[in-house]
Formats: C-alpha cells, structure tokens, sequence
C-alpha cells in the first residue's frame, strides 16, 4: 500500500503530519455545488446583509456569514485522523473587521446568532486567521474551541503572515481527536507562513467540516481546491535553512521513502525530487514558486 509521510511548506520552514488516503476532492469546476459532497447554510442573516454561497471560477465564493459544510461527517478519532487542506482567497474585505478563514472541524456546520460569538459556529473546533482592513502584520493566528469544544495547549510556533485584500493562501488543518495543527503560507510569497498547535480531546458528534466567511455583506472569500484526507502514521519531514539552501531530513527509520514536491499541496501532480544532494538528509536549492514535499513509500 503507498503511504505518505510528511507534507511541509518548504520556504516556511514548517512541517506538517503524515497524509493518507483521500476522502473528499473538489476543484469547483462546475457552477453549482456537488450535492453528494457539501450542504449550503446561509440562515445567518443580519442588518448587514444575506449571506451567500456561489461556485464561479473553479472556486466557491462566501459571502458574509455563509456557510460551507461537508455532507459528510469526519470523525477525526477514528482511526488516521483527518487532514483538511486547500487555498484560501480574500476576494474583497472592503465591509469592515477582521475577515479570514474560518475551517471548522467536529462541528454541526450551524451558525450561532450574529450577536452571540459574532457569527461563528455554534460547535466545533476554529482554525482562524484575521485580515484586517489595514496592514498590522502579523494576522491573528488561532486554533479555539466553541460550544463543548475545549481547545488547550494553543502555540503559535511562528507566524510572519501579512495577508490583506486580494491575498490568496494556501492551508493544511489536521486533527487526530486530541492533537490540532493548523498550516498557512501566502501563495506567492512563502516568506509569509504560520504554524500553529493545539489540543483538545472532546469528542463530539456530528463532526461536520466547514467553512465560512464571518464578516459583513460586502466581503467575499473563495475556497478552492478542498482536499479532506486521513492521516496515517510514518516518519515526519522536518526542513532546516542552510545558507541559501533547505535541508530537509527524516528520522534513520524511514528507509522506504522518496523525496517528492508539489507547487500546490491539494494537487494529485507530485514530482520525485531530482535535484535534491542527498546527505544525512536531502538538500535542494531554494526557488520560486514555493514548493511542498512530502515522502512515499516504495
């Protein structure tokens, strides 16, 4: 059976846990939303406008509190955890606040009142990032808990990320049913990333995953290439500056993997490194655009 180790974002020096067997993939090409995969919630409406969903430009575009949610529920404490990755895309935030991405795990996918917990889901695990309307980097990076969700342990590990209007953003959020982790790193530009860590071991049902947008009418977000996969276990990839070079290494263990890399960590086109130096661990030269690794077994 292939199995894959790590993912990382190479430029952000960050890595990330072993990814698995696929559950959902959706690039948005239609102009609907697949009914199979994901439900519409836009119940939330307040004085500042109706939240909206719409498939456009293989993308699915959220406008104010609207909300995104799997058919399917995702026990992230069954065996091999979930991983949810894909690119984010701040449209427009000319409305005001701190507008972002909201991905939600072990949640229902129902919004709260807009007066209570501004908007956001009633239950469930937060991974959230804050664009502001004005530059005050670095954005507010967090992972929290709503309803009987009880997030403890929360890390920033790093955080260089300055996201603002027009901004796009490519993330990975994993969840095993007690460890949380939440990547994000700028498309363009991977000197801006984030990484961060957390806890939280309720156990909740449904286990809905969602996503929204939680500011006013005029703002749009787009969420594009969703992948919802497992995690399995394996050797993690760690990646080290060295000069103008990344070492990227893995643990002596791991003797039946490859080095592979990526431009876009949702895309199935992953490419055996060829022009990586193998040492104790492998080097390859630093480039534009970002690329993401991961290691398969042979």
């Amino acid at each position: 059976m292939t199995r894959i180790a790590s993912i990382l974002i190479a430029a952000g020096l960050i890595a990330s846990k072993v990814e698995g067997g696929i559950f959902l993939s959706d690039n948005f090409s239609g102009n609907t939303l697949d009914p199979n995969k994901w439900t519409a919630n836009t119940s939330l409406s307040d004085v500042y406008g109706v939240p909206m969903i719409a498939v456009t430009n293989q993308s699915c575009q959220l406008t104010a509190r609207a909300y995104l949610n799997t058919v399917t529920n995702y026990d992230p404490a069954a065996p091999g955890g979930i991983s949810v990755s894909g690119t984010w895309k701040f449209v427009n935030d000319s409305g005001g606040g701190a507008d972002g991405p909201w991905i939600a795990t072990r949640s229902s996918g129902v919004p709260s009142s807009y007066y209570v917990a501004s908007g956001e889901v009633t239950d469930g695990i937060n991974f959230r990032l804050g664009v502001p309307l004005t530059a005050s980097p670095p954005n507010a990076f967090s992972i929290a808990g709503n309803g009987a969700a009880t997030v403890t342990s929360f890390n920033v590990v790093s955080n260089t990320l300055n996201m603002m209007q027009g901004d796009s953003a490519n993330f990975v959020v994993t969840d095993d049913g007690t460890n949380l982790t939440y990547y994000m790193v700028k498309v363009g530009d991977p000197t801006q990333a984030a990484y961060a860590t957390a806890v939280c071991t309720n156990h909740l049902s449904p286990n809905k995953i969602s996503f929204y947008n939680r500011e006013y009418s005029t703002d749009v977000a787009a969420v594009e290439n969703v992948v919802i996969q497992t995690i399995v276990t394996g050797p993690q990839l760690n990646i080290a500056p060295a000069g103008k070079l990344s070492v990227l290494f893995w643990t002596a263990s791991g003797t039946n993997y490859v080095l592979q890399s990526t431009t876009n960590p949702s895309s199935t086109n992953w490419v055996t490194v060829t022009d990586a130096v193998p040492v104790i661990a492998f080097t390859v030269t630093n480039q534009s655009p970002a690329r993401y690794f991961r290691l398969q077994s042979q």
